[in-house]
């Protein structure tokens, strides 16, 4: 088993050649130690390649007959290669140097499970047969492969990765930021590495994106939020920590996927995926029926007519990626969504919606209901309800149950009001109608300006669940001062008494 080691960027394939296509200007060899300089152009090379037994003992300068190589330092200009852990014959060595088998050279030295490791700079990496694993380092590397079961490992640049022969797995977990990967393509946070004959890939710490392609892989997401798609073939999909989503965007035909279901599963669309570790699950432009688990899900089923199930947990029903309006109700099983089609909804406990102006309702029970970009209405059913505009132009509508308009992921502090229930400006999220509101709640920046009406007002910590400060209307605050800084939320109670 070899180990590579370059101080600087390099070629290893380019090292071997260059280093071999000229007669050598100088030989010097002992028993332990034998040295080769040559030149190509105007760049000098040196080879000093040490082991035992280098023979015979007058040739000094000849090429060794007999003698174990056991170590190597490469030198070109200024970069310097070490490898070492070798064990080749130097009979077997010399006549490739010889006879400029640059390459050859190479692939005798690396022939087993070996180690290479590049680097600040540009690195190309050839690991030859074996179970290798290269690491190109800083830089935009090449890690290229040949036989076996070989493990690439991800770092920052602009890196191209060929896996060849065997089952290959490109390993990010090291990673300095998250990356976006489709086998064949790969793209992070500015940098871009090309997979080739890669089957397995494991992100990084971070929120990834891993998108398979036709062949049977697996693709494990790490650390992080991480957003999983197999594509066609036979995929083992492992979200692990985090909140995770497993994604058939790219199918070919509606998808049957449950959460709940541990084994290989055939989806109908994408393959016989085996799926573990994932809390949320989006579908394809078909007809799709997708299931949640026992935990908290987020489902979204996109275009065609799907039949989607949250299960137990807390589960969010989604339309994020819709672009246009959308209609939707959890009172009945059945809505019409839209350009979206008909969907059959059960089990859901909130709503979210899209990039459009959509109409979202609630049901009996307590839902949070988020209506994300464009101008929304949201309305409550019953029972104990969070609604959230997000940015645009929304209309608000509580009723008689307990009512709260949440706004705890706004971009920047918020000044509102329920004094005044039209036309209410807030500053990064637009123009607000409010009607039946009974509760206010900040954003998480704790820089917020929330007012209640002539009710009674409490002012409740954001998240909290504890007995509520009141004051009576004569000395209830007009707004939350500095001195309340934590208080992020402000309810209005009818006053009794």
């Amino acid at each position: 088993m070899a180990n590579l080691a370059a101080e600087q960027a390099t070629n290893t394939d380019t090292l071997f050649n260059n280093l071999c296509f000229n007669t050598p200007l100088a030989m010097l060899r002992t028993e332990t130690n034998w040295v080769v300089e040559s030149t190509f152009g105007a760049v000098r090379f040196s080879a000093i390649f040490s082991g035992s037994g280098f023979g015979p003992t007058g040739g000094v300068t000849t090429y060794p007959t007999s003698g174990t190589i056991a170590s190597i330092i490469l030198t070109r200009d200024d970069t310097t290669v070490a490898i070492t852990g070798l064990s080749v014959a130097a009979a077997t060595a010399a006549p490739l140097l010889a006879g400029t088998q640059g390459i050859s050279l190479a692939a005798l030295l690396f022939g087993g499970a070996d180690t290479l490791t590049g680097g600040e700079g540009n690195d190309t990496l050839h690991g030859h047969l074996g179970d290798d694993l290269p690491w190109g380092g800083a830089g935009n590397d090449f890690l290229r492969r040949l036989d076996g079961d070989d493990t690439l490992l991800g770092s920052t640049g602009n890196d191209r990765f060929e896996g060849g022969a065997g089952k290959d797995l490109a390993d990010f977990s090291a990673a300095a930021a998250p990356i976006v990967t489709r086998l064949q393509t790969f793209s992070g946070s500015g940098a871009t590495v090309d997979l080739f004959d890669v089957e397995r890939v494991t992100g990084s710490a971070f929120g990834d994106t891993l998108i398979g392609a036709a062949a049977a892989e697996s693709l494990r997401g790490g650390e992080g939020n991480d957003l999983v798609e197999g594509g066609a073939g036979d995929d083992t999909l492992a979200g692990e920590a985090g909140q995770d989503t497993a994604r058939y965007v790219g199918a070919s035909a509606g998808v049957a996927v449950s959460l709940a279901i541990l084994t290989a599963q055939a989806t109908g669309g994408a393959g016989t995926d085996l799926l573990s570790g994932f809390e949320n699950l989006t579908g394809s432009a078909f007809a799709d029926t997708l299931t949640g688990d026992a935990g908290d899900n987020v489902i979204e089923g996109g275009a065609g007519n799907d039949r989607l199930e949250g299960g137990a947990g807390r589960d969010t029903l989604s339309y994020v990626g819709a672009s246009f309006r959308v209609d939707v109700t959890l009172i009945s099983g059945v809505i019409t969504v839209g350009s979206f089609g008909a969907d059959t909804v059960s089990g859901f406990e909130d709503l979210r919606g899209g990039a459009g102006g959509d109409s979202l309702t609630g049901n009996a029970g307590a839902n949070r209901i988020e209506g994300m970009a464009g101008a929304d209405t949201l309305s409550s059913a019953a029972g104990s309800d969070t609604l959230e505009g997000g940015h645009g132009n929304d209309t608000l509508l509580g009723g008689a149950d307990e009512y709260l308009a949440g706004y705890a992921a706004a971009a920047s502090g918020i000044v509102l009001s329920l004094a005044i229930g039209a036309g209410r400006v807030v500053a990064g999220l637009g123009t607000l109608v409010l009607s039946g509101i009974k509760h206010l709640r900040g954003s998480a920046l704790g820089a917020d300006r929330l007012q209640g009406n002539a009710l009674v007002a409490a002012a409740i910590p954001c998240g909290a669940r504890r007995a509520p400060i009141r004051w009576r209307a004569a000395r209830r605050p007009t707004a939350c001062s500095a001195a309340m800084a934590t208080m992020c939320c402000v309810a209005a109670r009818a006053m009794t008494g």
